[in-house]
């Protein structure tokens, strides 16, 4: 006669109680019982007695990915400092009017 789901959750429950208490690890235990570590981490799950990780907020999963919004870095430019202590900044990089503004201050 075939054991019904109750009478194999009662018997692996009981597994799990006597390999606590042996004093053995699980794969001792499974194989001085003849039990593959398979099945008995697998009554283990089906019993609910599998430890998951915790979290802060219990009860709740942690997210795999979160939104996230890109925002603009300012755009400082930058500084000619010239010798005669006159500073021109924040100009921009991509403007076409600095390589000519910097070959003319070169030039004084």
């Amino acid at each position: 006669m075939k054991n019904t789901m109750e009478e194999k959750s009662t018997e692996w429950q009981q597994h799990f109680i006597n390999c606590q208490n042996s004093g053995l690890s699980q794969t001792q235990y499974c194989q001085k019982h003849n039990i593959t570590e398979a099945k008995f981490y697998y009554w283990k799950k089906q019993l609910g007695l599998v430890k998951k990780k915790t979290s802060l907020e219990p009860n709740h999963k942690t997210p795999k990915f979160v939104s996230a919004q890109v925002l603009p870095q300012p755009h400082h430019g930058f500084t000619i400092r010239l010798n005669n202590g006159i500073s021109i900044e924040g100009l921009p990089i991509q403007d076409e009017t600095i390589l000519p503004m910097i070959k003319v201050l070169n030039s004084l």
